[in-house]
């Protein structure tokens, strides 16, 4: 009887912690500009929103419609790059990035993906298909029928899958330090990949870890010369992980999804 009530306690304890900080799975969140923290909405619309930042209500493969926050930089006749960022950033962590290749003369389609930035956390698998949706209704909201395909981290991992899946809207593919090649999640991702106990600790210690490790690459880029830039790129990401209001569920959704691993390209 006292195995019981012990297992039927612990029971209770993670269900009153599940329902307690883990938002609903069915629920569309909002982004930085729906944040709680008033002062949080001010910095976001300051370091997020731009005189050419536009929003777009576009169709997700779940069936929902969702928010995405877009900008188009550049000339009307350079060649078309769709930027897509990686698993915890948003194009606004890398303005040198977007001035180097406006100055260059390309024409840019820069969008925070869902759950990130300022775009919605709609419900649904975060995985390939989920991404290279919006990244497809997206282009399709603005008339682009193609573009070359730039991808950074896990922004590579969708810019991929969108030529295999779209090939004819990729003219070329540019990915840095892309995601997915991981033959297996380390052990904290598959941690968070667990159900139930992995949404917990998303809302509770990983954001806790995430901030830590945030301050920690903040103080050793200071150390180094020449590294402002990269100094703020932590300062932009620092809110989106203290004050997205889908941040977390969609990053886990993401590894659950399978964007870090497992991607077999060749």
């Amino acid at each position: 009887m006292s195995v019981q009530l012990v297992a039927g306690g612990a029971v209770a304890v993670v269900a009153g912690l599940y329902f307690g900080v883990v938002p609903s799975s069915t629920k569309t969140l909002g982004g930085l500009l729906s944040a709680t923290n008033a002062d949080a909405r001010a910095q976001a619309q300051q370091l997020f929103v731009f005189p050419e930042t536009q929003v777009a209500a576009l169709p997700t493969i779940s069936g929902h419609s969702a928010n995405t926050y877009y900008r188009i930089l550049g000339p009307a006749t350079g060649q078309r790059i769709l930027l897509i960022h990686g698993i915890g950033g948003s194009w606004a962590n890398f303005p040198r990035v977007l001035e180097c290749l406006v100055t260059k003369g390309f024409q840019l389609l820069v969008f925070d993906i869902y759950g990130r930035g300022c775009s919605d956390a709609p419900p649904g698998s975060y995985n390939a298909p989920f991404f290279v949706q919006q990244a497809v209704a997206l282009m399709d909201h603005v008339g682009w029928d193609r573009a070359s395909a730039l991808g950074f981290s896990m922004g590579g991992a969708i810019a991929v899958n969108l030529a295999d899946l779209h090939p004819e809207r990729v003219d070329k593919l540019i990915l840095i330090a892309p995601a997915g090649l991981m033959k297996s999640l380390p052990p904290n991702a598959r941690l968070l990949a667990t159900p139930i106990i992995g949404d917990i600790l998303s809302q509770t210690v990983a954001k806790h870890v995430m901030l830590k490790e945030n301050a920690s690459d903040q103080e050793e880029y200071k150390k180094q010369p020449g590294m402002e830039h990269c100094v703020q790129s932590m300062k932009v990401g620092r809110i989106n992980l203290m004050h997205n209001p889908g941040f977390y569920r969609s990053f886990v959704s993401t590894i659950r999804g399978g964007m870090l691993a497992n991607q077999i390209w060749f």
